[in-house]
């Protein structure tokens, strides 16, 4: 073996190493527009870019273009985040590429999965979703519904909530919410009612304390309803305001982001006149 064979060989896995250091270090930045990104994975999963052929490891944070396809072991799976809020988790053993993503209040998501398994909450009111698979399209106009294709391309799907078109050339069905659909390639979508909706696997969130602010609020109370409740306590001195104004006032300061004195939670909490539900609101202050 010559030296210059060895010094090339040597440059080669230099080079090499280099690369995986670098595709490791983090989410490789992606021209606009962003589609979504991926907020969780377990190992193991795989990317490739739209027009390249190269597969990468997918990193935390990494945004996603129209385009870019991903791939779960099996062992893996990820979820990922659209600009509009909707969120799906990819299971063990799939492929799902991201064709286009809505934008603004015109279009839908297009997806397409080739195999394996997907599971999605949208945002009520948002833009609908668009699933490709071997055996049909699914338009979806709902948010909480899971789709499959098997080996043999055979495509399932549940709807919790919303509706959903399933169609092929040999057919089409709507799938309501307590509902399924099959559909095998060459045959017609049926449909099936769901005995025991509750043995679904269950879809993870993951949410900034901002967002968990904002999906679920401290308070009921929206909009003007919240800023003249807010007034009516202010209106009313301190020592005249029930545990239950209180209580209501440091509420709405949490959802508004407002910073005030906290208020005497002991008194608040030992106070007959609350209603039932106040001990776990007061135990989920900050």
């Amino acid at each position: 073996m010559s030296f210059q064979f060895l010094r090339l060989l040597a440059a080669t896995s230099v080079l090499a190493l280099s690369l995986a250091d670098a595709q490791a270090q983090g989410p490789v930045p992606r021209q606009a527009p962003v589609a979504g990104a991926i907020v969780a994975a377990k190992g193991g999963e795989e990317m490739r870019f739209v027009r390249e052929d190269l597969w990468r490891a997918t990193q935390l944070q990494q945004s996603l273009v129209g385009g870019d396809t991903l791939r779960t072991n099996a062992i893996g799976n990820l979820a990922i985040l659209f600009k509009d809020q909707t969120q799906i988790r990819v299971g063990r053993n799939s492929t799902l590429t991201v064709n286009d993503v809505a934008s603004g209040d015109s279009g839908n998501t297009q997806l397409s999965l080739q195999a394996g398994n997907i599971w999605a909450r949208a945002a009520r009111g948002g833009s609908g979703v668009d699933v490709k698979t071997p055996a049909a399209v699914a338009a979806i106009r709902g948010t909480d519904w899971s789709l499959s294709v098997d080996g043999a391309g055979k495509t399932s799907l549940i709807v919790l909530e919303g509706v959903v078109e399933l169609t092929n050339p040999q057919g089409s069905v709507t799938v309501r919410q307590g509902e399924g659909a099959v559909a095998a390639i060459g045959q017609a979508p049926t449909k099936f009612v769901l005995v025991r909706p509750n043995d679904r696997e269950q879809m993870l969130f993951y949410l900034t304390l901002r967002d968990g602010l904002t999906w679920l609020p401290a308070t009921p109370l929206r909009g003007s309803a919240r800023q003249a409740e807010r007034a009516r306590i202010e209106a009313i001195p301190p020592e005249a305001r029930s545990a239950e104004d209180w209580l209501i006032r440091a509420e709405v300061a949490l959802v508004l982001g407002i910073r005030r004195p906290p208020p005497p939670w002991p008194r608040l909490a030992a106070d007959p006149s609350m209603h039932r539900s106040a001990p776990a609101r007061i135990s989920s202050r900050p």
